[in-house]
């Protein structure tokens, strides 16, 4: 929860947002760390910052950092965005 910064909402429902619940950028976050506690062999994320704020992205991408660092010793991760 201290990792994607949502120990503030820990007993917030996650429902529509603005709605006593959570926002689509906390959301998005909960669900990539719901799948990364999970433990999967293989983990793909396509485009996992799209939509977020550079705060949210730079939150996931940490998350994400962190996550490889743990479990692979070293990092792993590739983000690749493209200009309009």
């Amino acid at each position: 929860m201290d990792l994607i910064e949502l120990n503030p909402l820990r007993n917030a429902l996650v429902g529509l947002p603005g709605i006593d619940g959570l926002s689509t950028g906390q959301r998005k976050r909960l669900t990539i760390a719901v799948e990364l506690v999970a433990n999967p062999s293989i983990n793909f994320m396509d485009e996992p910052t799209s939509g977020l704020d550079a705060r949210a992205a730079a939150i996931v991408m940490r998350l994400v950092r962190t996550y490889c660092k743990f479990l692979y010793g070293k990092k792993l991760s590739s983000v690749m965005r493209f200009g309009y």
